[in-house]
């Protein structure tokens, strides 16, 4: 396919770019977050949204959506009409067991499952072209970076060196290896296998948090970190490790709830532009896990330089964090009516505010 030959070149542009210069993000200053609404979804009678993941938009400016429970990537116009409906439930070509994630890459459209970590490439018209096996273990999550490059997005413990993240390009070659577990969160398996991570990258930098971890992480895309800071620094979150600590390292507390229930955790992150990040923070249901429409608080953390971070907007918000667009501003998903059969894309939009973010 003509995109990858020409995304093969593009990796080493952007690595130079990491040498050349230190990232920093948006101009110092607290901003106010305002959410757009850009278009209602209409499935013209075809089964709608019923776990969405993932919300991408591709080169023609359609949306893209990974839908996890119906195992099929649904893709909609400018105007929210169904266009198109990409794979469904099957072990076969185009066919998904877990379909975790979908995203534009290139003219094409890239989609992953963690069940047979496989990564399967579609047309633009909902063809499938082909695909390819992750190496073992399978990791939890693969995105699209800069429609160059690749994510790979580790289960804990990580590869065989214990590394979280790796970045690679179209033909499986590695750029990078990075975000060691053990340096982050040692060994211990019981905390290990209560914590998970997340990762989103793009315009040179990955950012890394982890649910049930209080930071958050910048990395260049060759590894190295370029600062790190609270996820929430107006409201700090409680670690997984603090809760078993306080439980004398027990995961159920004494009426049978798990330690993590009602705790606020970070559960979704996504790359902006101008070396910042968006995180969506709410507290975990351990007997339902978590909706990320439920909504939560919406945080917003840039560079800052000589390995700094800082936050630059926080708002409570009604909605999920899905993706961004292709300008690198965040979209989020909201129901559009009671009984939950509408859905909304909205953007988010950052504007100069006149008071100082609380540190």
């Amino acid at each position: 396919m003509r995109c990858i030959s020409i995304a093969a070149l593009l990796p080493l542009a952007l690595l130079g770019a990491c040498d050349a210069k230190e990232h920093t993000g948006r101009a110092p200053g607290e901003r106010a977050i305002s959410l757009e609404p850009v278009v209602r979804l209409d499935d013209s009678g075809q089964p709608i949204l019923a776990l969405p993941e993932r919300v991408s938009v591709d080169r023609s400016g359609r949306f893209v959506i990974s839908d996890r429970s119906d195992k099929d990537v649904k893709v909609y116009g400018h105007d929210g009409r169904r266009m198109l409906t990409v794979g469904r439930g099957g072990h076969g070509p185009g066919e998904f067991a877990y379909l975790i994630t979908a995203q534009p890459y290139g003219d094409s459209l890239l989609a992953y499952d963690v069940a047979m970590g496989r990564v399967s490439i579609f047309a633009a018209d909902g063809r499938y072209v082909r695909s390819f096996t992750m190496p073992p273990p399978n990791p939890f999550w693969v995105r699209v970076v800069d429609d160059s490059l690749f994510l790979s997005i580790a289960a804990l413990p990580g590869d065989t060196r214990g590394n979280l993240l790796r970045l690679f390009r179209p033909d499986g070659s590695t750029v990078s290896s990075f975000f060691n577990q053990s340096r982050y969160l040692g060994r211990d398996p019981q905390l290990l296998q209560n914590v998970g991570v997340i990762a989103d990258g793009g315009r040179g930098v990955v950012f890394a948090a982890m649910g049930g971890v209080d930071s958050v992480w910048a990395f260049d895309y060759r590894g190295r970190r370029l600062g790190s800071a609270p996820v929430d620094p107006v409201r700090p979150l409680i670690t997984t490790k603090d809760l078993l600590a306080r439980n004398h390292g027990r995961l159920r507390r004494p009426d049978g709830t798990h330690v993590k229930h009602g705790n606020r955790t970070v559960f979704e992150i996504v790359a902006l532009d101008s070396g910042s990040v968006a995180m969506q923070v709410a507290p975990y249901d351990a007997k339902r896990g978590i909706d990320p429409l439920d909504g939560g608080t919406l945080i917003v953390t840039a560079l800052a330089g000589g390995g700094r971070m800082r936050t630059i907007a926080r708002t409570e918000m009604v909605g999920g964090l899905l993706g961004r667009d292709r300008a690198g501003s965040a979209l989020l998903l909201r129901y559009a009516g009671a009984d939950g059969d509408r859905y909304e894309i909205l953007r988010m939009r950052l504007q100069p505010a006149t008071s100082e973010i609380r540190r």
